[in-house]
């Protein structure tokens, strides 16, 4: 086919396969789709199988179709480098097929309906300027509903994904100028689709948002994020959004714990764009501040992994003559105590080792420490014994491991007792549903471990009469 239209910088390639069929003109469209060698093929899919078959028309590598004019290059930086290989492959070669779940966006529950998303202003710039309009690529990506060139909303509409339908086809709504807050994702959507992949991001992603949570406060260390406070407040900053894709994700009860829990999973670039776009303000930004920091997180019994083996040697051997544990070093460098013991004996350094037995008085002591709640790691640095030898005495002492059970049961009681008696004296509640809401957590441990104290406590109940008259 020597004639054809050319391929507009951000045009989709489903809009130039339809601009190029409709040109021809011919009264059987089944006969032209046969032509081109997509009889049976999903036209207006988000992953185009026909890639190759436009490449080998137009001249243009199939390389540069997938970069410029799918969405792909928005799944790249957040997807496993194996599995966004294999989607690659898979479109060069034509083969669209189980893409979506290749790429777990079923797993992820977004939503896959096509659909189709277009500009009127676009529409009236692009028939004055080129004599045709077309389906722009940056309207089409995932999350997008804001025309970053007019800063307008834009119209979406469903479609067949067999349709061949142009934006000047089809009766848009009237324009709207743009709010803050959907102008704002959909410029983080956009830089990162245009960024392909460029960008180097050479850790997990969590490792960049824990010390910003931590920052902010919403972290009370790299290992421990307050899950229910950073839900909270991202749902309060992207409700105004009137994206219903990120309206869904805000609705999912495991979002963003999800992203920390299940971190080697793949996820819909969406959902870390809305924790990006909250904790940093843009794309842009996330990357200068990861640079800027020089992120480098260290994650436990991986720590000196870094070294060479000379290095690692004599990281140890240091470690050995400052008078580190043997188990202590061996669970630094992930490997045994004997191999730490051997590099020691290797290099003349005297091991300071426990005694062997732990003799009646010591044990005494041991039991008494224990009967009184101690830790075991407290109690082995003050007996110069290993937490080993402490909890084997503990476990050989049945009536000592239930008093201690007693004992921190008593704590947690005395702790949630307190925690409900300064709600109830600060507060004036109504109902003991108030009082359930406002310490929910001693409330539930209280009812399942202490609720004959608890119903003195509580105010009295609503009579069953009248609870659901909203009278209370």
């Amino acid at each position: 086919m020597n004639q054809h239209l050319p391929l507009e910088f951000d045009e989709t390639l489903y809009s130039w396969l339809v601009s190029q069929i409709l040109l021809m003109g011919k009264p059987s469209l089944r006969s032209v789709l046969t032509d081109f060698g997509v009889p049976h093929r999903q036209l207006a899919s988000l992953f185009p199988s026909y890639l190759p078959i436009i490449s080998a028309i137009t001249g243009v590598e199939t390389c540069q179709l997938l970069s410029q004019h799918t969405a792909l290059p928005l799944f790249k930086i957040f997807s496993d480098t194996g599995t966004y290989r294999m989607a690659v492959d898979s479109l060069l070669h034509g083969d669209a097929g189980n893409l979506h779940t290749r790429l777990s966006l079923i797993a992820n529950r977004v939503g896959n309906t096509p659909s189709l998303s277009f500009c009127k202003l676009c529409i009236e710039d692009d028939l004055k300027l080129r004599g045709r309009a077309w389906w722009h690529m940056q309207h089409q990506l995932p999350g997008t509903n804001i025309c970053l060139r007019h800063n307008v909303y834009l119209n979406t509409l469903s479609v067949n994904r067999n349709a061949m339908l142009l934006p000047n086809h089809v009766n848009g709504n009237p324009i709207v100028n743009s709010d803050n807050i959907d102008e704002y994702l959909s410029q983080i959507i956009y830089q990162v689709w245009s960024d392909n992949g460029a960008s180097a991001i050479t850790q997990d992603f969590e490792d960049y948002y824990r010390p910003r949570l931590l920052e902010l406060g919403y972290a009370a260390n790299l290992r421990s994020i307050r899950q229910i406070e950073l839900r909270t407040c991202m749902q309060s900053f992207w409700r105004p959004c009137s994206n219903v894709t990120v309206q869904k994700i805000l609705d999912d009860t495991f979002y963003p714990s999800s992203l920390f829990r299940y971190k080697h999973a793949n996820f819909h670039p969406l959902k870390h764009l809305l924790l990006v776009g909250f904790l940093w303000g843009s794309w842009e930004d996330f990357l200068q501040a990861s640079v800027d920091k020089g992120l480098n997180i260290e994650k436990p019994k991986t720590k000196y992994l870094q070294y060479g083996y000379q290095n690692k040697i004599t990281a140890i051997i240091s470690m050995l003559i400052e008078g580190k544990s043997l188990r202590f070093i061996a669970e630094r460098f992930t490997t045994s105590v004997a191999t730490i013991k051997k590099i020691a004996i290797h290099n003349n350094i005297y091991i300071n080792s426990r005694a062997q037995r732990i003799f009646a008085p010591e044990q005494n002591t041991i039991i008494n420490f224990l009967t009184l709640g101690k830790k075991t790691e407290w109690i082995a640095e003050k007996c110069h014994c290993s937490k080993g030898s402490v909890e084997q005495l503990l476990s050989q002492n049945p009536h000592v491991v239930e008093s201690r059970k007693l004992k921190r049961f008593e704590i947690l009681k005395d702790k949630h007792r307190r925690s409900l008696l300064d709600a109830i004296n600060k507060h004036e509640f109504n109902t003991r549903g108030q009082v359930q809401k406002h310490v929910r957590a001693s409330y539930t441990w209280l009812f399942k471990n202490d609720k004959t104290w608890l119903y003195k406590i509580l105010p009295a109940p609503i009579p069953r009469a009248q609870r659901y008259k909203g009278n209370f």
